[in-house]
């Protein structure tokens, strides 16, 4: 609670403007999408070959489709149009980022990604004692989270590549020597 409402006293707002294009959110969205399929050809290629992809290249690779899935939703979810409509935050490494993805990576980040009702309601409420979410911006809450979590997962799915051109390279080297 106490998170939220120092969350909140920190934000600073762009002024409302119309917007063209995508926005960096969605931008970054597109590129993530990029870089899950491209980790999973890899992670296909080398399990074929029986190199050892790792527990989390496993678990990439048996729910790729549902996050694939999440991907597709958050787009359907959050049309340009719309997402141009949500304040977007003046200050910060998120600038020009909406105010309400901040607000879910935050909690994420503080949960350790353990999402519970009771933890999300608590944090809304607490940081609108603060400053007030728009009612677009409320109705953005779940997407934002689906975005906050794929992004965790673009950070995994990175770690697991570099792991995999590590142990392919020690390969390489090993049957050289």
């Amino acid at each position: 609670a106490k998170h939220a409402r120092n969350i909140a006293r920190k934000h600073r707002l762009l002024p409302p403007q119309k917007q063209r294009g995508h926005g960096p959110l969605l931008d970054r969205l597109d590129d993530t999408k990029a870089v899950l399929s491209d980790v999973q050809e890899r992670l296909v290629d080398a399990a074929e070959r029986g190199i050892d992809i790792s527990p989390a290249g496993d678990w990439l690779l048996d729910n790729s489709y549902i996050v694939q899935e999440h991907v597709r939703e958050i787009r359907t979810s959050l049309p340009g149009g719309y997402y141009q409509e949500l304040p977007k935050l003046a200050t910060g490494t998120l600038v020009q980022y909406p105010r309400v993805y901040d607000v879910a990576i935050e909690l994420i980040a503080h949960t350790e990604g353990h999402l519970t009702l009771d933890n999300i309601t608590l944090f809304v409420r607490e940081y609108q004692k603060v400053a007030q979410l728009s009612m677009g911006e409320l109705w953005a809450i779940p997407t934002m989270f689906r975005l906050g979590l794929v992004e965790n997962i673009r950070r995994m799915a990175l770690r697991v590549r570099a792991r995999l051109d590590e142990v392919e390279s020690a390969d390489r080297l090993a049957a050289e020597i």
